[in-house]
């Protein structure tokens, strides 16, 4: 089949409103993605333009495109605030310190690297002070869940003051330290954009495999794609995730393909 096809022209070329596009693997909703990029880019090589994407190959895929388009020089940060390609909690992070101040969140804030266990310390600072008998490696997986779904996992042995006590004393602890999780970029750029006054530059954003996000990043996204500084497109796949393990939620394409505000475009098998 021809490229773009009807479907995908239509994807490239919307403006306005935010665009959800359904389509199975095989079908170019990638490329298209990726075209509606270069498009928006042809048009004004200025703009806040970012395509988010999960995977390493499709970053640096991405990148090759944009370069063979536009040269290195569309890379260039004197230009824009956002990077071109990136993931969702890089995007996020870059967020959280542009706008932080707006939401009080100071912006010379530090990630807890897991790989170092930093995280783990916090974590462990938290029990010790709340004199809690609880596994550090079992805190650490149900409050990741707890910040990701708003809900703790059911074999998670604490009691509902015990697991008030544990956000609670943990974000005093990220506080203290000017410091996030992962999960706590996101829920912060969720902060900054439910303040009234965040005043944020334009936002081209293409979101690639939305199925695989979880509920805080989803909300992230439904956030910034109310913004009127904002037009956001993106793709998914409603019979597949293959990120359940980072309680990904398939049902959020579903959400946004029958919600008014959505723009919806299905591509053929």
């Amino acid at each position: 089949m021809a490229f773009p096809s009807k479907e995908q022209s239509m994807v490239i070329g919307h403006r306005g409103d935010p665009l959800i596009v359904v389509a199975g693997p095989g079908t170019g909703k990638t490329r298209t993605l990726v075209e509606r990029m270069i498009a928006l880019l042809r048009e004004d090589q200025s703009r806040e333009v970012t395509f988010i994407t999960f995977t390493r190959t499709s970053m640096k895929d991405t990148e090759a495109k944009l370069i063979e388009a536009f040269g290195q020089e569309v890379f260039d940060q004197t230009q824009t605030e956002f990077p071109r390609v990136s993931t969702l909690h890089t995007y996020a992070k870059r967020l959280v310190h542009r706008y932080g101040q707006i939401a009080n969140i100071n912006p010379a804030f530090s990630i807890l690297m897991d790989s170092m266990g930093e995280k783990d310390l916090v974590i462990s600072e938290t029990l010790d002070d709340l004199t809690l008998n609880i596994s550090i490696d079992d805190t650490s997986k149900a409050l990741a869940q707890f910040r990701a779904t708003h809900e703790w996992p059911e074999q998670f042995q604490a009691s509902a003051s015990e697991k008030s006590a544990i956000v609670e004393r943990f974000e005093v602890l990220l506080e203290l330290y000017r410091a996030l999780d992962m999960e706590g970029v996101v829920l912060s750029a969720c902060h900054i954009l439910e303040t009234s006054d965040a005043s944020l530059l334009e936002i081209f954003l293409q979101v690639d495999e939305y199925q695989d996000l979880n509920p805080s990043d989803q909300e992230f996204i439904s956030l910034l794609s109310s913004h009127p500084a904002s037009q956001i497109a993106v793709v998914g796949d409603d019979a597949q995730s293959i990120y359940l393990f980072r309680h990904a939620r398939l049902e959020g394409i579903s959400d946004l393909w029958h919600s008014d505000e959505w723009v919806g475009i299905r591509f053929p098998k």
